[in-house]
């Protein structure tokens, strides 16, 4: 018979991810999340899960690498929305959960966003104060969450998005020792009851395709782009060269 030290650590998964963030994460059964979601986990750790319908918990340090790539997405999102005449409100890493489930569980994202009318609803929202902001967030999940650094836990994670109705998610890792573009990036659309299903395009940003965020987060590690006006401006002139290609493809004949 396995003994219980043996036994939990067949249950716990303790490493690093591919940018070098340590995470926790392990099963437990739900009296044992909603026990811990009565702690102060977040004062430990700075991206915590607690979902007690599938039993997962996940405590995670981020790394430098990852704090800098998840705040140079933030920056792309917000500027891809700009170009494209979309109201955008970035929300960080707000934990979301379903209006049903208990406080302090749920799920933080790397990156999440409200675009379009969801971006100035919540903001009127704001304007009402705190407890309208709050309870627009907990009725409505954000339009696009970005996960960066991604590992099989994640995938957990990704469920948890399109349970609770995230229409859209984005996976983004870096590996400076890839042989090919050391930035990948998937887009995925989540239904609910369907699995996840790769996008080639954004529903969400139309137009805007995976290599653009690769193209643009990659830009933003060239030394020349030292100032915010600098670091916009080269992620639109991606933007742009995408949306002349795509104007120039249905263009008219002459």
């Amino acid at each position: 018979m396995p003994s219980l030290v043996s036994t939990a650590e067949s249950l716990v998964t303790v490493r690093k991810n591919s940018l070098g963030s340590d995470y926790i994460a392990f099963q437990a059964d739900e009296a044992t999340v909603l026990t811990l979601s009565k702690s102060n986990l977040d004062h430990f750790f700075q991206r915590v899960i607690l979902d007690p319908v599938r039993g997962l918990i996940m405590l995670m340090s981020p790394s430098r690498a990852h704090e800098v790539l998840s705040g140079r997405l933030d920056t792309v999102v917000e500027e891809m929305a700009d170009e494209l005449n979309m109201a955008s409100t970035p929300m960080r890493s707000t934990r979301w959960r379903s209006p049903g489930e208990p406080e302090n569980t749920g799920v933080e994202a790397d990156c999440c966003f409200y675009l379009g009318e969801n971006a100035t609803t919540y903001l009127q929202a704001e304007a009402q104060g705190d407890a309208a902001a709050d309870a627009y967030a907990l009725a409505h999940p954000p339009d696009l969450v970005v996960e960066v650094g991604v590992t099989h836990v994640d995938k957990k994670k990704q469920d948890y998005y399109r349970r609770i109705g995230v229409p859209e998610h984005w996976q983004v890792n870096y590996d400076s020792n890839a042989s090919a573009p050391p930035v990948t990036v998937t887009f995925m659309a989540l239904q609910p009851n369907e699995d996840p299903r790769p996008l080639s395009v954004s529903a969400i940003l139309p137009d805007m395709q995976p290599a653009d965020v690769g193209e643009a987060v990659e830009a933003l590690r060239d030394p020349r782009f030292n100032t915010l006006k600098k670091r916009r401006e080269a992620i639109r002139e991606i933007i742009r060269s995408r949306l002349n290609v795509l104007n120039a493809v249905v263009a008219p004949a002459p």
